[in-house]
């Protein structure tokens, strides 16, 4: 057997992004080999034995095909199938590279501040060909709106620790000398 299929159950709107932005043939599926960001991960996953060895029905938009080469001593009769963690794992990295590649989007669009938040994310959606019945505009707006907060609160806290550092290192000296006098 020369490859074989995974199939990764995710939000639609995750779906339409990965077949996107790595492609995908006629059919709908993404090949992953081990220079594609996720076919690493799957080919780890697949060494795992899971619990329940049960293949899922997948029915509709809601997941994403992956064609797997054959990985060296991976046994692809046995391993064709995926826990439901696994398909988690898998699903979690793919929501962070979209958010990664979105928040880059609109940083990117965004330097001038003559377009708008909404305009932006919509001109993302797109781009990478993601439906509209798929993704809640709010929803993706707020998402940015967290994730500033979130870097300036980093930016803050490492402003604060430098100064403290700089505090400390310049009566740390002193400190020390008047211990031992």
């Amino acid at each position: 057997m020369k490859g074989m299929t995974v199939r990764v159950r995710m939000h639609p709107m995750y779906v339409d992004f990965i077949k996107n932005e790595f492609g995908c043939n006629e059919k709908g599926q993404v090949f992953a080999t081990e220079k594609h960001p996720v076919g690493k991960l799957i080919k780890n996953l697949l060494r795992t034995n899971p619990t329940n060895p049960v293949q899922q029905e997948y029915n509709g938009n809601d997941y994403v095909e992956f064609i797997l080469p054959e990985y060296g001593n991976v046994n692809t009769d046995y391993r064709n199938y995926l826990s439901k963690n696994s398909e988690n794992i898998i699903s979690a990295k793919i929501k962070s590279r979209f958010y990664f590649k979105l928040h880059y989007f609109i940083i990117e669009m965004n330097k001038s501040g003559l377009i708008e938040i909404r305009r932006i994310i919509i001109l993302f959606c797109e781009r990478f060909g993601i439906q509209e019945d798929s993704y809640k505009l709010n929803s993706l707006e707020k998402e940015y709106r967290r994730y500033k907060n979130r870097t300036r609160f980093v930016k803050k806290t490492r402003e604060i620790a430098s100064v403290f550092s700089a505090f400390l290192s310049f009566f740390y000296p002193l400190f020390v000398l008047n211990l031992f006098n």
